[in-house]
């Protein structure tokens, strides 16, 4: 039995036990991609559930409508779960709302989803973008940076609504005025292959993208802009929050350029790259210890292999992670629900199940605690990953957690760069594949030579003067 299917079990006879309201099967309704379903139905069928599947595979709002219609109407669906895109989830949403069921959004990022401000029983177990808007304002604060360029692909969705977030929250920021700059890829494709200076301050670049082509297009137009020094720039990009970003992608940019001068330009900028991703729980993934109670990370991250297998379960991916918050979802709704038949309320109304969450704290989620807002928007812990001096190895160095309804970032690490603490060079001495350092310290070794050579000569000196 899989962990998901023990918990929900556990979860389902504790609501057996508490009255007779569950005697009736509980039907879950879910919205997933011809691509997801293979992946989530053996996670979620339990025998103590009845699931109905909905595939989408068109982002284009009406499939939200009819898909959340046909599982509230011919299904008699008890609560729905997931979507395909932002457009198909604010459909869904506005189904549920009407029929007063409560809704799970995955893969959705559309701001009117936060908060629970319009919609009364859309419960966030993704988290916000606002929440990823404050953790990259906490990382700006600690560094004291003033301005913020975000490099994005034209396209909706995700991009858009995560630029909206970062700005919202710099505007909102009464500490330090900031300013955001965007640099579109299509801006950038028609100037020539001469170097132009961006002239911002302590900026810090935001990628967005979703494909290997973009972002090499994004990081060669930051090349001809200057953006290649660590220690002034900082690219802030997400390793595992949206699903459609390839894990290779991400981290071996060059990979998709076949001129090997423009790989290498490609290279010195993304020095500068700082991942910022998900915590994941010590459970979910090995080689991960704990920091102390409460902040978990893994302690390192190669960079992958770009002909390994996709598929492999061995490696966080971000299609593995959307698995593991829908396990979270239905596990959270389960609790919710027990939770609301307790106190003899109505266990099928959205609205009561959304009451239920807010500042609810449980332990026990796949990807890590479940801890909600007062809003019922789950919060959640960012890890900040920095480039090692090698270029081939990412590093936490800070977690940014939740504080009362803010983000604080933790220091987890001290970022080095090598022995003199100062950036890397634009070529790192091991190569960007660790190919000319074979892992041994030889620093030590260098100087004791060269110390007994200086003791030699200055004997063999004086024994000459004598």
């Amino acid at each position: 039995m899989s962990r998901c299917s023990f918990m929900l079990a556990l979860t389902v006879l504790n609501m057996l036990m508490i009255g007779p309201s569950f005697g009736n099967t509980i039907q879950l309704g879910m919205i997933v991609s011809d691509e997801n379903k293979d992946r989530f139905q053996p996670a979620i069928e339990t025998g103590y559930t009845r699931v109905f599947w909905y595939i989408v595979n068109t982002c284009d709002g009406i499939s939200g409508s009819r898909t959340a219609l046909d599982l509230v109407l011919n299904k008699s669906a008890d609560a729905l779960f997931g979507s395909f895109c932002s457009s198909n989830c604010i459909a869904s949403a506005q189904i549920a709302d009407y029929w007063d069921l409560p809704y799970f959004p995955l893969d959705c990022f559309d701001s009117t989803l936060d908060s629970s401000s319009l919609y009364k029983t859309v419960i966030r177990i993704f988290g916000s973008l606002s929440s990823y808007g404050a953790s990259v304002s906490a990382f700006f604060r600690r560094n004291k940076w003033k301005s913020c360029a975000i490099v994005k692909e034209i396209r909706k969705d995700f991009c858009q609504f995560a630029v909206e977030a970062i700005k919202a929250k710099f505007l909102g920021d009464n500490e330090r005025e900031k300013s955001t700059t965007q640099l579109h890829r299509n801006t950038v494709t028609q100037q020539n292959n001469h170097k132009t200076p961006y002239n911002n301050e302590n900026s810090v670049i935001v990628i967005c993208h979703t494909n290997a082509s973009a972002m090499a297009a994004l990081i060669y137009a930051a090349y001809l802009r200057g953006m290649t020094r660590p220690n002034e720039y900082a690219w802030i990009t997400l390793y595992n929050i949206y699903s459609n970003f390839s894990f290779n992608t991400l981290f071996v940019p060059w990979m998709v350029v076949n001129d090997t001068k423009k790989s290498i330009e490609l290279k010195e900028a993304f020095l500068s790259v700082k991942a910022m991703g998900l915590e994941i729980n010590e459970s979910y993934v090995s080689n991960i210890r704990p920091l102390s109670s409460t902040i978990t990370y893994k302690n390192f991250s190669r960079l992958p292999d770009p002909d390994s297998d996709p598929n492999d379960t061995g490696h966080v991916t971000s299609r593995t992670l959307l698995m593991s918050f829908l396990t979270d979802a239905v596990y959270l709704y389960f609790i919710l629900r027990s939770k609301t038949a307790a106190h003899n309320l109505n266990e099928k109304s959205g609205r009561i199940i959304l009451n239920m969450s807010r500042n609810a704290n449980y332990n026990g989620g796949v990807t890590e605690n479940i801890t909600m807002s007062s809003d019922a928007d789950r919060y959640m812990t960012f890890i900040v990953w920095s480039l090692s001096p090698d270029s081939s190895t990412f590093r936490p160095y800070l977690n940014i957690n939740f504080t009362n309804d803010s983000y604080r970032p933790f220091l987890v690490d001290v970022e080095r760069w090598g022995y003199s603490n100062s950036p890397p060079f634009d070529k790192p001495k091991c190569g960007y594949d660790n190919i000319y350092c074979n892992g041994e310290d030889k620093t030590f070794i260098i100087a004791s030579a060269a110390s007994l050579a200086v003791i030699i000569f200055l004997a063999a000196f004086f024994m000459v003067v004598r």
